[in-house]
């Protein structure tokens, strides 16, 4: 398996762009118009959705069991039931967990694609000469 480091960092940039947009939402909340702190909640339900997507449609996530509590915990923690808003001043654990996740999964793939391609067994690199031909005029 191939390790496909575009997955982490999509993974990582979105839990980056989520933690500056509540960094937003808070800064706007204390003002007397909440218009621009709804339409960062509405970027961040985005961004949050796409999290969601990626992470369940991981190819990490082999049996359903890798990601799917990642995905519980996440909403639980950002969406609680009992509340409609976002939660004002999230603590990012199971942000945390997700980027942790992620980098497990790298180690692990990145240590197998090394085992693989030992000098030993490596194939050896050829060499080929090639010459210039001349055009016909």
């Amino acid at each position: 398996m191939i390790l496909n480091k575009s997955e982490a960092i999509q993974a990582e940039w979105l839990i980056g762009q989520i933690r500056e947009i509540d960094r937003l939402i808070d800064m706007h909340q204390s003002g007397d118009s909440n218009f621009m702190a709804h339409q960062y909640a509405s970027r961040r339900l985005q961004y949050f959705k796409e999290l969601i997507i990626l992470l369940t449609t991981s190819k990490f996530n082999a049996s359903g069991q890798e990601t799917f509590p990642l995905v519980q915990d996440l909403i639980k923690e950002n969406y609680p039931s009992s509340q409609s808003k976002i939660i004002k001043h999230p603590n990012y654990k199971s942000f945390d967990r997700t980027l942790s996740f992620y980098n497990k999964v790298s180690t692990k793939v990145a240590s197998k694609n090394v085992t693989k391609a030992s000098p030993s067994t490596a194939p050896k690199a050829s060499v080929i000469k090639l010459e210039k031909v001349k055009s016909p005029q």
